[in-house]
């Protein structure tokens, strides 16, 4: 995945040694060698009335 993403759009706050190294501890080797999925996720409208979200930023209880 390194290989093909600009490192910042995976998190702009570490290099990508340390996000190689932090992956590595949650996936071990044997899993690694399983590969990578990745999906693109694209907002195609406006999102969608949420009127429990509309409620909790006004300091409603739900």
């Amino acid at each position: 995945m390194f290989d093909h993403e600009h490192i910042a759009s995976i998190n702009p706050l570490a290099t990508r040694e340390e996000q190689l190294a932090d992956i590595r501890q949650i996936y071990p080797p044997e899993r690694e060698a399983l590969g990578v999925v990745a999906i693109g996720i694209e907002l195609v409208g406006p999102p969608l009335p949420n009127p429990l979200a509309d409620l909790l930023s006004q300091g409603r209880p739900a």
